[in-house]
């Protein structure tokens, strides 16, 4: 089935990371839904040292100011997982699959929050996610979870792409034009 951009922000704007590692299991960042099912995510992931641990992409809802101190609140859905030791020394987009249960249905204006998640006990073998900490644009906001409270940055946003399943048609149905522009 054909996916479509629900929400991103793109590796271009890449500054840094969040490493995940001891006492920091997950990172996220706050966006907003369109309507469509949810079909994948796509992180700008880097490994140091030898992580061997897998990672997932969840999917929750929000709580907080959107854009300045989003939070994740209730876990509505988990990807499969893709194993840290596959990942390189420099970033590259990693694409987390969403299937079955976990296809759900990101309504239309109704913030999010994407976490990426890697639960290690080690300070040396990590995981880091791609971010904008010098002049981020996206209207969301990242944070990340500092054992035992989630830490909000107004100032930072994570790189990615939520991906859905494109709509289809159905006759009869009556559907919003999209938005006009001057050519």
């Amino acid at each position: 089935m054909a996916v479509v951009t629900i929400d991103s922000y793109s590796e271009s704007n890449f500054t840094g990371y969040y490493w995940l590692k001891s006492g920091i299991p997950y990172c996220g960042q706050s966006f907003t839904g369109d309507g469509r099912v949810l079909d994948s995510v796509k992180l700008y992931l880097a490994k140091s040292g030898s992580p061997v641990l897998d990672c997932y992409a969840r999917i929750y809802s929000h709580t907080g100011t959107y854009g300045t101190s989003s939070e994740p609140d209730t876990l509505l859905s988990t990807s499969g997982a893709i194993n840290a030791s596959t990942l390189g020394t420099d970033p590259t987009l990693v694409e987390f699959t969403f299937s079955g249960e976990n296809k759900i249905t990101l309504a239309d204006g109704t913030y999010y929050v994407l976490v990426l998640y890697y639960n290690t006990t080690s300070t040396t073998h990590v995981v880091g996610c791609g971010a904008d900490n010098s002049s981020p644009t996206h209207s969301g906001n990242a944070g990340y979870e500092f054992i035992p409270s989630y830490e909000s940055a107004s100032g930072v946003d994570l790189c990615f792409y939520v991906y859905g399943d494109k709509i289809t048609p159905v006759i009869g149905e009556k559907y919003a034009l999209p938005p006009f522009s001057k050519a």
